[in-house]
């Protein structure tokens, strides 16, 4: 293969097109750069890894262009059979769309090594830069008239009942947090660019025809914070209320946090020891014995009676609700839901 790959014109796509025509996306840039954010659905093949990438960037600053692209040669050479293996092994059922940071050199060297090895593939203009502006743009561009906002209490099953509807924003599953105390424990919260990412490819999937359903949420989940434009929508929203009694959500929460996330237990109970300045050392002590002796049920109703609903009882007084469900079962409440007007 010669090295003049970087010089080699290859037939492009906007990031528009890209996502519109479902192109697999073959995002060339190293691993952080992807984790940090990236198209869902992309598939990372790395033309430098993260070592290589940042010596390459230093030997820029110190020798100049050209002694950088003589190193990326290096480093791209032998690794062309193993690239070669994972592009054989992508489907070929829709067209590839490769992209780098700014649809520059790398993006252009490995669009032209895949056309070279008898596959086709476009180059995407302006890279995961064009993707971040397209993703910002489009929050500013979507009619949020038919958003419905979930409201309830902690543990009433809001995430649930979203899990089970067809039309919704699953904000929390987006940011990888539950958004609550406990809300990051098992988990890795995703970037906010990934977060934004995940939320405008749902709000372009949605059917913006008939209610698109959304958890009421504060503006941070986590790490994470919701677009201005989107909290403001739903600020203004048609709202519901879900309601479900103290023991069903205290049992929803221990199915959750103590039952499916069993390795997580002392994280958990750390988080409780810290509710005492709202709740006081003494009644503190006593979650903690409960919790301890695994009597999970009073632990977790008096957490919920005492320290969540309070606060979420508050918040509550500034909206007004259509409707309120009773959620005993999430499928049939997520049932009525699905058929709301």
């Amino acid at each position: 293969m010669t090295r003049d790959l970087h010089q080699q014109k290859n037939p492009r796509l906007a990031i528009e097109e890209t996502l519109a025509s479902q192109a697999l996306v073959i995002d060339v840039r190293s691993p952080k750069e992807f984790e940090s954010g990236h198209v869902p659905g992309a598939v990372n093949i790395p033309l430098l890894d993260d070592q290589e990438r940042h010596l390459i960037g230093i030997l820029y600053k110190q020798s100049g262009p050209q002694a950088a692209v003589d190193q990326g040669y290096q480093y791209f050479e032998p690794k062309q059979v193993q690239l070669l293996g994972q592009l054989q092994a992508l489907p070929k059922d829709r067209p590839w769309a490769v992209l780098c940071a700014r649809g520059g050199m790398r993006s252009q060297v490995m669009a032209g090594f895949i056309r070279h090895s008898g596959f086709e593939a476009r180059q995407v203009t302006g890279g995961y830069k064009a993707y971040r502006s397209y993703c910002l743009e489009r929050f500013a561009q979507f009619d949020f008239s038919q958003l419905v906002v979930l409201h309830g209490q902690t543990g009433v099953g809001k995430t649930l009942v979203i899990h089970h509807l067809d039309n919704a924003l699953d904000l929390e599953g987006y940011a990888n947090h539950r958004g609550s105390m406990f809300g990051g424990v098992g988990l890795v919260p995703h970037s906010q660019k990934q977060f934004e990412g995940l939320l405008e490819a749902q709000l372009r999937a949605a059917d913006w025809g008939r209610p698109v359903f959304v958890e009421g949420e504060s503006r941070k989940i986590g790490p994470v914070s919701v677009p201005s434009e989107l909290f403001a929508a739903m600020q203004g929203a048609r709202c519901l209320l879900l309601k479900a009694p103290l023991a069903l959500r205290a049992q929803r929460i221990i199915a959750e946090y103590i039952e499916q996330q069993a390795p997580h237990r002392a994280r958990i109970r750390e988080l409780i020891s810290r509710l005492y300045p709202d709740l006081g050392h003494a009644r503190v002590a006593e979650l903690l014995q409960w919790f301890d002796a695994e009597d999970f049920q009073p632990c977790f109703e008096a957490i919920l009676a005492e320290y969540y609903d309070p606060k979420y009882n508050h918040s509550l007084k500034h909206y007004s609700f259509e409707a309120e469900l009773d959620v005993l079962e999430i499928e049939s409440a997520s049932k009525l839901l699905n058929q709301w007007g």
